[in-house]
C-alpha cells in the first residue's frame, strides 16, 4: 500500500499587526455613537413637537404619523385614522434605527475632530438630513412635501448637533474632561 502524505499547514512567517492603536483604542466608539443617536433621537422628536407648535406644521400627532408613514403608508396621515399603538410601533421603528445610523455616520466623520469642529460639522449633518429626508426622500414619500419648513430644520439641525456634542463628549478622554 503507497504511503499517504497528510497535509499539513505550511510554517508561514506571521505577520504583524502594524504598529497604532488597538481595536477600540483611540478608534471610533460605536457605543457611544449609539447612546449619542438614542439621545439625539430622543430629542429630535422633542423638538419637532414642539418647534411644530411654534412655526406650525403640526405638533406630536402629525409627526409620529409623518414616521410611521414610512412602514405603513399614507393611511398613518389619514385623517381619523386612530393614534394606536401600531401607530406608534411603526413611527419608532422607522425613527430608532434611523438615529442609530445617523449618529454613526456622524460619528465616523467627526471623531477625532475637537469639540467646535465636531458641533459645525453635527450642525451641516443635520441640515444635510433636513434636505435628504424633506427633498430627496419626499419624492418616495411625497406627503413628507407639506412638512417641509423651519420645524423640520430645527429639528433635524438639533439632531446633528446633540449627536455630535454627546458623541465628542463620551468619546473625550478623561483627562480633558
Amino acid at each position: 500500500m503507497p504511503h499517504l502524505k497528510t497535509l499539513r499547514r505550511p510554517n508561514l512567517p506571521r505577520v504583524q499587526r502594524p504598529p497604532g492603536p488597538v481595536d477600540g483604542e483611540n478608534g471610533l466608539d460605536w457605543g457611544a455613537a449609539g447612546w449619542a443617536g438614542l439621545a439625539a433621537g430622543a430629542a429630535f422628536v422633542l423638538v419637532q413637537t414642539f418647534s411644530g407648535l411654534v412655526f406650525g406644521g403640526g405638533g406630536s400627532e402629525e409627526a409620529v404619523r409623518r414616521l410611521a408613514s414610512v412602514a405603513l403608508g399614507e393611511i398613518a396621515l389619514a385623517a381619523g385614522t386612530p393614534l394606536t399603538p401600531l401607530v406608534f410601533f411603526a413611527a419608532a421603528a422607522v425613527h430608532i434605527p434611523l438615529s442609530l445610523i445617523y449618529a454613526r455616520v456622524l460619528a465616523a466623520m467627526i471623531h477625532g475632530m475637537g469639540p467646535a469642529r465636531s458641533l459645525a460639522a453635527g450642525a451641516l449633518f443635520g441640515a444635510a438630513l433636513y434636505y435628504v429626508n424633506y427633498h430627496v426622500i419626499s419624492e418616495v414619500f411625497p406627503w413628507f412635501v407639506s412638512a417641509r419648513g423651519p420645524a423640520a430644520l430645527v429639528s433635524h439641525l438639533v439632531f446633528g448637533l446633540l449627536a455630535a456634542g454627546i458623541y465628542e463628549r463620551l468619546t473625550r478622554p478623561a483627562d480633558r474632561r
